[in-house]
């Protein structure tokens, strides 16, 4: 019965979760602090702290972004509409540093053109409405202020597109192709035409040295801007005419599609689309039969280019604050323990051991080497050794009136095993010279005799084979 209570409350004791836990301490602390590692703590605090608030800004200022871009070719060129996109166009001839408009001379035609290959290939071709460039409200985006752009190049003498005039998509070899062009034809007399035209000798006159300007808007990508990425500009196409030589140019403007995922914590991705040019293509008639002094084309690009920009999310910065902060703690951890586990170890030394300055010895080394001698060769050089010993075998009964201790053999095996594991130990305390110290060599004496006085308050005396193995493995 007694047996299986005995069981039972250990069985129930094993189950204690509020049990109290055992903490080993040292002077009421469970770790040993020093100065060296507050230093260093402290530093890897601020770095700590320095490195969230970097990130943290970046974080809210969203000025830093990941940015992946790409450029691709697709058969079918994507639809781009040239009023909704914001593709200003202004052109026209500067002769002689001034407009020409006159019809007697040169007349510009505006015109989308539509090509299908379903059920047959067919051309259709729409008229487009242009007008003096009235002002620089023509030109007003919410982004970008054109008004000292539009007097500066002096667009008010150059035509622009209305509004309304849709979109350009496609490719000319499949089933459907759109696009805009623009051109100048010299004028020629004709029945249906009320205007008499110039001369082709005056008509040459008037264009030799004059140039032909395609003024539209394009835009450059701003990846650190967060909420405007694309800045607008205003760029033109400067061709010196040639009047003997008929010019054809194509112009193409590619999409680009800039996704942005803003989200702080998950993903929240917004696309948006922007049209930008993209290159041009030219071309030459000498022959000049159809009396075309300039054609330009507007196409959409067969290229598409996508940015993505991705943004530093809350999780992404403890991680980083958090592998930072470990490397540090690691590298924090090995300094310290080069230095402060030597400070430790010392700090234990000093207070689990008890150790005398040569002022307070009590048993002088040479005495110790001189007593072991005597006892490992009591006939060798004191002939009364004898005597001795057997007096005091005769007084061990009386030692506490005699004050003597005596010399059995487990004494003397003690002693000089005590002997040789002071001339092995490394000292602690600077070194004294100790007068006619065993081969002349400066060491600390231990006191560890057992007729030492009680040592100070907190000092702890062990056995001294436990003394001579712990200094051992501390040192």
């Amino acid at each position: 019965m007694s047996s299986f209570v005995t069981f039972l409350a250990y069985t129930i004791r094993k189950i204690d979760y509020f049990g109290e836990p055992l903490k080993l301490q040292f002077n009421q602390d469970l770790k040993y602090n020093t100065v060296f590692g507050g230093i260093l703590s402290i530093l890897i605090y601020c770095l700590t702290l320095s490195l969230m608030i970097t990130l943290g800004q970046t974080l809210i200022n969203r000025n830093v972004p990941r940015v992946n871009s790409v450029t691709l070719f697709k058969e079918y060129a994507p639809v781009i509409d040239i009023d909704k996109m914001d593709i200003n166009i202004a052109f026209g001839f500067f002769l002689n540093d001034a407009r020409f408009d006159d019809p007697r001379y040169f007349t510009f035609i505006t015109q989308k053109a539509l090509y299908t290959r379903v059920g047959g290939f067919k051309k259709s071709k729409i008229n487009l409405d242009k007008e003096y460039c009235p002002g620089p409200e023509r030109f007003i985006s919410p982004k970008y202020n054109y008004t000292e752009q539009f007097y500066l190049n002096e667009l008010d003498k150059l035509y622009c597109l209305t509004y309304n005039n849709g979109t350009m998509e496609g490719a000319y070899l499949l089933e459907y192709f759109a696009n805009f062009k623009i051109q100048a034809l010299r004028c020629k007399n004709s029945t249906t035409s009320k205007v008499i035209c110039k001369s082709d000798k005056e008509i040459d006159d008037i264009l030799t040295g004059g140039s032909f300007q395609f003024f539209y808007t394009d835009r450059y990508l701003d990846v650190v801007d967060f909420k405007n990425p694309m800045k607008e500009y205003l760029s033109n196409y400067f061709i010196k005419l040639d009047p003997y030589n008929s010019r054809f140019v194509d112009i193409y403007f590619k999409t680009v599609n800039i996704s942005s995922d803003s989200g702080y914590v998950f993903s929240d991705v917004n696309t948006t689309t922007y049209a930008v040019f993209d290159y041009y293509r030219e071309q030459f008639d000498i022959k000049n039969s159809e009396s075309v002094i300039i054609t330009f084309y507007v196409n959409s690009s067969n290229h598409f280019t996508d940015v993505t920009r991705a943004y530093m999310k809350l999780t992404e910065l403890l991680a980083t604050v958090g592998g930072i902060l470990n490397v540090c703690l690691v590298i924090g951890e090995i300094l310290a323990q080069l230095i402060s586990g030597i400070q430790m170890k010392l700090m234990i030394l000093n207070t689990l051991f008890y150790f005398d300055s040569p002022i307070t010895e009590k048993v002088e080394m040479n005495d110790l080497k001189n007593s072991l001698d005597n006892e490992n060769n009591p006939n060798q050089n004191n002939p009364n050794n004898e005597n001795h010993l057997n007096n005091e075998n005769n007084n061990h009964k009386d030692k506490k009136a005699h004050g003597t201790t005596a010399h059995t053999a487990a004494e003397i095996k003690r002693k000089t095993l005590l002997l040789n594991s002071i001339n092995d130990i490394k000292p602690i305390y600077k070194r004294q010279s100790i007068s006619k110290g065993i081969n002349k060599t400066n060491i600390t004496k231990l006191e560890i005799t057992n007729d030492s006085p009680s040592p100070k308050k907190g000092k702890l005396f062990l056995n001294n084979y436990i003394l001579i193995s712990l200094i051992n493995y501390f040192i």
